[in-house]
């Protein structure tokens, strides 16, 4: 067969002469070509050539920032891509995928700039608004109140509330109150973590409703001071031991408040809490033998006064000359209004001997 070699054509030589055992690369081979592809780096100029582009050094990946950010299903946005090749970058860039992630990050860019002015213009008022919730819970005003609050506050020149017409409503008011109470929390929970050992005292109450309910205080020492906290107002089902425990468990496991912290247990002394067998300081002792239990002193001292007057006679007769004189008028209305005659009576009288002897 005539080839060129028949007219005079000299097959061309490699400029670097092959050693030993090396032949020439088969650019028709596959394999070859394939193993070229994986022996590529990634080349660090890129990052400034792309603003999209990342690269995982745990997974030794390019990743698209936008991509991963809106979990788009492809190589850049999923597990990384190793296609080491400025081909591979540019396909990525002028994909759907990439443009609708691009797209979406401006939108969100727009959307947070426009949130953000709009919240410094709202700041005073929002603030204004917090500071008169806060106001309302210190002094314990009902919240129904919050309107005519806001109301009074634009009428005395308040110009920081005069924007505030659509949250004056009461459920405004419990929002904000949810807000105060997280963020209060918040910081006790911050609190309570930095501290090696914590006190826990609980009692019963209840609410406005009649539901039972325990309260919590906790007991902390922030730099060589005693510190106490108030913990939450718990819905219990009963005044039982197990339920009590229960919910004391609960509580320190919502707020990651580590048992091993607590060594100390104040509670009212009553037989639910105290109890040898199974009150709930037992059950805490039996989980943590560190715990130190307490009987309120306050508790402690009106037990003391309550059995000690059985013993008096003259208290007796006392606390039931009191009772007489507060059931006589508590169901008559025209009799608390001689109370109430004789009570300014004996102030009138009382301011007159006090000027006489000035």
């Amino acid at each position: 067969m005539a080839t060129l070699l028949n007219f005079g054509f000299t097959k061309p030589t490699s400029a670097t002469p092959l050693k030993g055992n090396e032949s020439e690369p088969d650019l028709n081979n596959n394999e070859s070509h394939k193993s070229s592809i994986m022996r590529r780096t990634f080349n660090n100029r890129w990052l400034n050539e792309y603003s999209w582009l990342a690269f995982d050094d745990t997974t030794k990946s390019m990743r698209c920032k936008f991509c991963t950010k809106s979990k788009r299903s492809n190589p850049f946005g999923l597990n990384g891509s190793k296609n080491f090749q400025r081909s591979a970058l540019e396909r990525h860039q002028s994909s759907d995928d990439h443009i609708l992630a691009t797209s979406n990050k401006k939108q969100s860019e727009v959307f947070t700039k426009t949130v953000n002015e709009k919240f410094e213009k709202t700041k005073p008022a929002v603030s204004a608004m917090f500071r008169t919730v806060a106001f309302m819970v210190e002094e314990d005003i009902a919240d129904r109140k919050f309107e005519k609050l806001i109301d009074l506050q634009i009428e005395n020149d308040c110009d920081a509330l005069k924007s505030t017409s659509n949250y004056k409503h009461a459920d405004s008011f419990q929002k904000m109150e949810d807000v105060l109470a997280e963020a209060a929390q918040e910081e006790i929970d911050a609190l309570i973590s930095k501290c090696d050992f914590i006190g826990l005292m609980v009692d019963e109450s209840i609410d406005v409703a009649i539901h039972k309910k325990m309260i919590l205080y906790l007991k902390i020492v922030m730099n060589g001071k005693p510190k106490i906290l108030f913990g939450g107002n718990v819905e219990v089902s009963d005044g039982k031991a197990n339920t009590i425990t229960a919910a004391i468990l609960k509580y320190m496991t919502d707020h990651n408040i580590s048992f091993d912290k607590l060594i100390g247990f104040a509670s009212d002394g009553a037989n639910a809490m105290v109890g040898r067998l199974n009150g709930v300081s037992t059950q805490l002792k039996n989980m943590n033998p560190w715990i130190e239990s307490v009987h309120c002193a306050a508790h402690k001292l009106a037990l003391a006064a309550f059995h000690g007057a059985k013993t008096m006679p003259y208290l007796l007769e006392m606390q039931r000359t009191i009772n007489s004189v507060y059931y006589f008028f508590k169901y008559s209305l025209l009799d608390i209004r001689k109370l109430g005659n004789c009570k300014l009576f004996l102030v009138r009288k009382l301011r007159n001997s006090k000027s006489h002897q000035m």
